[in-house]
């Protein structure tokens, strides 16, 4: 049976090598590049509260907090809140509630204090998964339940992996997740059992020294084979004389093509991360600022490229960007 992504990655491949990664402008968009943006709805945060973008509307303010996400059909909205709990001020609560009105529904870790990240509703919009980083050490993955506001711990099989995990995403089969320990991808059962452990070389091509527990391996939802993901790479001296660290750039990766297959979707005057999937599985809505952003006090963009690497434009001012359809 012919691989689903095959022929547009490796047609990516060959088509963007004569031309810079993300070096499409916003007038090189088709017809169908805007009709997918007008489908889409953006949730991301920006200094303090979370707001909401659909196309032809006004972005505007829905809640204080941030880490937003949004339920697949975009009806409803999960974020973040900091109740001053955790010592070092992280945020330790988890709200759901309606984009409509409705009451909030609030988890709080009240038997061990800890942070709460990486929300993340299942496909089937029921589930809310997200990560539970215990400030007495290790990390927890819970799945809440809406409707009762318990949110139960995932049971992870530990074996060979350590007690942090970083990055969850849901696989796009709706009954398992990932997640990685900066070392391998992690996939796993909603009861716990792990199901493939791969190594982040064979993802990426290159050494695992460089990742971070901000990188992202985020699996299509329309094909678990293709991953997004983000890595440190040179950045340009620009970038480098203001931020005195490496840049970090936005890749796609089709297992079915082999290690270190790549396709960098990001140019070097471009930093991403925060990588987040398009329902329909054609476009990544990041977080990320060009060089000649790096000194303003407040750089950060939602920035959307397609899959191949073109289009690249600006969608507003913020970060950590959620996408539902409308």
């Amino acid at each position: 049976m012919a691989h689903s992504i095959v022929a547009p990655l490796l047609l990516a491949l060959t088509t963007l090598m004569a031309v810079a990664p993300g070096a499409a402008t916003a007038s090189a968009a088709t017809a169908d590049d805007r009709a997918s943006s007008r489908r889409d709805r953006v949730a991301f945060e920006r200094e303090g509260q979370v707001w909401l973008l659909d196309a032809g509307a006004p972005e505007r303010p829905v809640a204080r907090g941030g880490c937003p996400a949004l339920s697949p059909d975009g009806t409803r909205l999960a974020f973040c809140r900091v109740s001053g709990r955790v010592p070092d001020g992280g945020p330790d609560t988890v709200v759901t509630r309606p984009l409509a009105q409705g009451p909030e529904r609030v988890w709080v870790g009240e038997e061990t204090p800890g942070v709460v990240g990486d929300l993340a509703w299942g496909p089937d919009g029921e589930r809310l998964a997200f990560l539970f980083h215990l400030a007495s050490g290790g990390t927890e993955v819970r799945l809440l339940e809406p409707a009762g506001g318990r949110a139960v711990p995932v049971p992870l099989e530990r074996g060979r992996d350590p007690a942090s995990l970083w990055g969850l995403a849901w696989a796009p089969d709706g009954r398992s997740l990932v997640a990685h320990d900066m070392s391998q991808l992690v996939r796993f059962t909603l009861d716990g059992h792990v199901l493939e452990r791969i190594p982040l070389p064979e993802l990426t091509g290159a050494r695992i020294e460089g990742v971070t527990s901000s990188d992202r391996y985020v699996p299509s939802p329309r094909d678990g084979t293709l991953y997004a993901y983000t890595g440190s790479v040179p950045g340009t001296a620009r970038f480098e004389a203001v931020m005195h660290e490496p840049n970090t750039a936005l890749f796609l990766h089709d297992r079915f093509l082999g290690r270190g297959k790549n396709l960098r979707l990001t140019g070097k005057e471009v930093t991403a991360f925060d990588p987040v999937w398009s329902a329909d599985g054609e476009y990544l809505y990041f977080t990320g600022y060009r060089d000649t952003q790096a000194r303003e006090p407040y750089p950060f963009r939602i920035l959307r490229v397609h899959r191949t690497g073109r289009g690249l434009r600006e969608i507003a001012r913020g970060e950590r960007p959620s996408v539902a359809k409308r």
